[in-house]
């Protein structure tokens, strides 16, 4: 278990106005609250994924996949997510493709799969970014304004 974090927060509540069960889809749920849950649950799960190498050069291949691909993830094309969970795929995707030009310079690894000094240096550096981007604060006002727009 681990505290919510205020984007958790706000999805259960969302969830509760709407009759949803957090991340379970059913016609209960609006698309764009699926998404927003989609979206979040991606982020957070890329930090943890990205905290369990905080301490360890070793970087699994799935992983390096993972960084070179962020440049199609879909959460990219959505519209109907708050501005601040897009801004923080956006940042997230920046960050990924500047880590990937880093991590293509031979100083960065040790051997295959093994980070060097400055490669862990670096690496941290992007898991603190991604980090950050699982803090976000929701703008619910933005969201109110939105539903009414959408009527």
């Amino acid at each position: 278990m681990h505290k919510l974090t205020p984007y958790e927060v706000y999805l259960l509540d969302e969830d509760s106005k709407f009759g949803c069960v957090y991340g379970i889809k059913d016609e209960t749920c609006p698309k764009w609250l699926e998404m927003e849950h989609e979206t979040y649950r991606w982020i957070f799960m890329l930090s943890r994924t990205m905290g369990k190498y905080y301490n360890n050069r070793t970087i699994s291949n799935k992983m390096i996949e993972r960084i070179n691909q962020i440049q199609t993830i879909r959460f990219l094309r959505y519209r109907d997510i708050s501005p601040v969970l897009k801004k923080a795929i956006e940042v997230i995707s920046r960050e990924f493709i500047s880590l990937k030009t880093d991590l293509a310079v031979p100083v960065m690894w040790k051997k295959e799969n093994i980070l060097s000094r400055e490669g862990l240096t670096r690496w941290r550096k992007a898991g603190e970014v991604v980090s950050d981007c699982c803090h976000v604060i929701p703008d619910v006002e933005w969201r109110e304004k939105w539903l009414i727009q959408q009527k």
